[in-house]
């Protein structure tokens, strides 16, 4: 493995190297001193809280699934999210670490186990000793863990499906042209809108349509209702 110290990085990007850009040049002078940490995360088209953060939540939203490369042979890594560190090189460049707790899916049948069906199950009591508890924001899937009925300790793997933000066209998608199309394509949506952190309940995006007018619709609560019947009987 060839490793670069600053110096020689700085020498070559101010010497006019092409091969050495801005980014590269913030990544090797390293993170800035201070990091920004996250209870929630909006990214991929999931919702996440930390663990501590859901503990009195009736939803769960803590269970991370990242993917592994082809020389783990393609296995998939079960985890609780711990924490969320957003960390910032130069101007404008930020990355978004989560720190998580592993299960261990390298010992089948004491770790985990995998059913003829395809189910996967993790064993609570059995982490993945490891010193790489960070991910990248980027690499992680949700899934949710339901107890099993017939061991404590184990709980079964639920996959979630993303739920990205989508332009709904307001025509028949044969109308559209090639360009409209490009419009309502998840990938042409830029990432700031599927980044998003939650530092309270009420995270700062709205879904609310901006391009047509609004309509005010009265809406009744429950007692005014009983009130109207009341007066008119």
């Amino acid at each position: 493995m060839i490793v670069f110290h600053f110096q020689q990085i700085s020498k070559l990007y101010y010497e006019g190297d092409s091969s050495v850009s801005t980014e590269f040049l913030q990544l090797a002078r390293g993170p800035k001193r201070g990091a920004i940490h996250y209870p929630g995360y909006i990214v991929n088209g999931f919702r996440f809280h930390t663990y501590e953060r859901e503990i009195r939540r009736k939803t769960q939203n803590s269970g991370v699934l990242v993917k592994g490369d082809d020389q783990s042979g393609g296995r998939e890594y079960y985890g609780v999210l711990k924490d969320i560190i957003q960390l910032e090189y130069g101007v404008g460049q930020k990355v978004v670490l989560f720190k998580c707790d592993w299960w261990d899916t390298y010992n089948e049948g004491r770790g985990y186990k995998k059913e003829s069906n395809g189910v996967i199950s993790v064993n609570i009591k059995h982490n993945l000793r490891s010193n790489e508890p960070y991910v990248l924001s980027s690499q992680v899937e949700q899934v949710y863990y339901v107890p099993d009925n017939k061991s404590k300790d184990w709980r079964v793997v639920i996959k979630t499906v993303s739920r990205h933000f989508y332009n709904v066209p307001s025509k028949d998608f044969e109308e559209l042209t090639d360009d409209e199309i490009k419009l309502y394509d998840i990938d042409n949506v830029p990432s700031k809108v599927l980044d998003i952190a939650i530092d309270n309940d009420n995270p700062e995006f709205s879904l609310q349509r901006t391009d047509v007018e609004a309509i005010t619709i009265e809406k009744r609560t429950q007692f005014s209702q009983r009130r109207v019947m009341h007066d008119e009987e």
